[in-house]
């Protein structure tokens, strides 16, 4: 259009050379310059209307961009937060699996110690037996044999005592009568005894200090883990509420600065997307303060099941030290009782040849006193063999048992733990996808407002731009036409000059031709 009525100027300009040899008049210059006028002014509010057009589109990429800065930035501490809580789980998982491990070898090695002991123990108790029993086996003859061996052997002991017996008896009448051989042997056995004396309090005060000693150790050993741990998880839970605190203020101040931001483009453009968007952000803080809550419970939860797991671990070894205890009384129990039998053997064979010596039989009585006493020695003890076998099984039997209910309830009871912590795994899981399908649908939903938005935002620009066409085309037209009327205007004072012209013309010729004529 603009270059129509430029050809029109320049053919009308051309006209009026030809024909009068004039410039251009006033009037066509100052119709020029408003013509250019107003064409720079709709120039610039095209170029200002794409400015603004640009400058929106630039901030719209800018929140955009914050946006998913803003977005990446969470998904780092989410992945951050769940890698330091499963490297937590996994270090405090490994350390218990270290000190079940532990324990279990322990527990083996005292175990098969005490099993060798049995072990040897029956192996001393079969040598014996079978010794005796090779022993037993005899014909009449050896017996015969040995009887009358043991006979001239107990004479002769008989002889030997009774000859010890009296030189101790001349001793004892001469020391008895020596007041300084009586006052020495006084003081020797009054030496003697203290010394004993002395020697079974210190042995006393050693095995007490040695017990107090092992008691204290496994006491500050116990307590220095338990400080140990209570500290760890202290500091760890700390440091995760300090993470935390500091992951909330710093999500606050950014959510307060994007809320500023988000409000001042609202009072500049009122847009109804960035209400959307802070609605969005303030969800997002809301789940965000949720999630926090909820790794914080589940941190106090582990701590729990830490503590029973240390309590646990603790009711273990107080068992195994009261099996350690029963076990070092029933020893004691069996020695003291293997001393008394001793004794009391002892004490029936002196009584034996006391009578024997009384008693002043012949050999055949001898020998079946002899055999009957064997007899009945060899079946007392053969009962109290298996007495205490029976009840060395029936022991080892109870605590192989106990240790194995023990076992098994330990293992029923993991087991139960470990479908709890599954059940709630899966339930975390489950919640965590609900949670997230949510997510996905309202961000779909937020994305459909949005480009419905934009929709509806690109529509009335496009609106907006044909309005801006049709009016800059009706101004141009409009322009046109008074540029149309201009020139028919013109064309109309020229040609009315013309007349003019040639009027005068015709008058100048008439008055010469009149003045010739004069």
């Amino acid at each position: 259009m603009g270059c129509r009525c430029e050809k029109e100027d320049n053919i009308s300009n051309f006209r009026f050379v030809n024909h009068h040899h004039k410039p251009e008049s006033t009037n066509g210059k100052c119709l020029n310059q408003m013509i250019h006028n107003k064409l720079s002014y709709l120039q610039k509010r095209q170029t200002s209307g794409l400015l603004r057009e640009y400058t929106q589109r630039r901030q719209a990429d800018d929140a955009r961009g914050d946006q998913s800065a803003l977005n990446s930035n969470f998904d780092q501490l989410r992945q951050k937060a769940e890698w330091e809580a499963t490297s937590h789980m996994k270090m405090k998982q490994a350390q218990v699996r270290d000190k079940f491990h532990t324990l279990v070898a322990e527990e083996s090695y005292a175990l098969e110690r005490r099993r060798k002991k049995l072990a040897d123990l029956l192996t001393y108790e079969a040598e014996q037996y079978q010794k005796e029993l090779d022993e037993s086996q005899e014909t009449s003859e050896m017996r015969q044999e040995r009887m009358l061996a043991r006979a001239r052997e107990l004479k002769a002991k008989r002889e030997e005592e009774r000859k010890k017996f009296a030189q101790e008896q001349l001793d004892r009448r001469w020391r008895d009568e020596s007041d300084e051989l009586r006052h020495l042997a006084s003081q020797d056995l009054a030496e003697r005894v203290r010394i004993e004396r002395l020697g079974q309090l210190k042995q006393r005060e050693e095995k007490l200090q040695r017990e107090q000693e092992e008691q204290r150790y496994y006491d500050d050993l116990w307590e220095k883990d338990r400080q140990v741990k209570m500290n760890r998880e202290k500091q760890e839970t700390e440091r995760r509420k300090k993470s935390a605190e500091s992951t909330l203020s710093i999500l606050s101040h950014q959510i307060q600065e994007r809320r500023d931001l988000t409000e001042s483009q609202m009072q500049e453009l009122q847009d109804e997307g960035l209400r959307v968007r802070t609605k969005e952000l303030d969800d997002r803080q809301r789940k965000y303060a949720a999630k926090v809550e909820m790794d914080r419970m589940s941190s106090q939860k582990k701590a729990e099941k830490e503590m029973e797991s240390a309590l646990q671990i603790e009711m273990d070894r107080e068992f195994v030290r009261q099996m350690t205890l029963k076990e070092r009384h029933a020893k004691e129990a069996d020695q003291k009782a293997r001393e008394q039998r001793t004794h009391d053997g002892i004490k029936y064979r002196q009584y034996l040849e006391e009578e024997q010596r009384k008693k002043n039989v012949d050999d055949t009585e001898l020998n079946m006193t002899l055999q009957r006493s064997a007899n009945e020695i060899w079946q007392k003890r053969e009962e109290v063999r298996r007495k205490e076998e029976d009840f060395r099984n029936r022991l080892t039997t109870e605590v192989a048992n106990e240790r194995n209910r023990q076992m098994s309830a330990k293992r029923d009871h993991k087991i139960v733990e470990k479908q709890e912590a599954l059940a709630e795994r899966e339930r975390i899981e489950a919640d965590r996808q609900r949670w997230e399908r949510e997510e996905r649908e309202k961000q779909e939903k937020k994305r459909q407002e949005r480009l419905a938005v934009q929709q509806a935002q690109l529509e009335q620009m496009e609106g907006r731009k044909q309005t801006k066409y049709q009016e800059q085309y009706s101004e141009q037209n409009r322009a046109d036409q008074e540029r149309d009327l201009k020139a028919q205007r013109e064309q109309r004072i020229q040609q009315e000059i013309e007349k003019g012209a040639h009027y005068k013309n015709y008058n100048r010729k008439k008055l010469n031709m009149n003045e010739r004529v004069l």
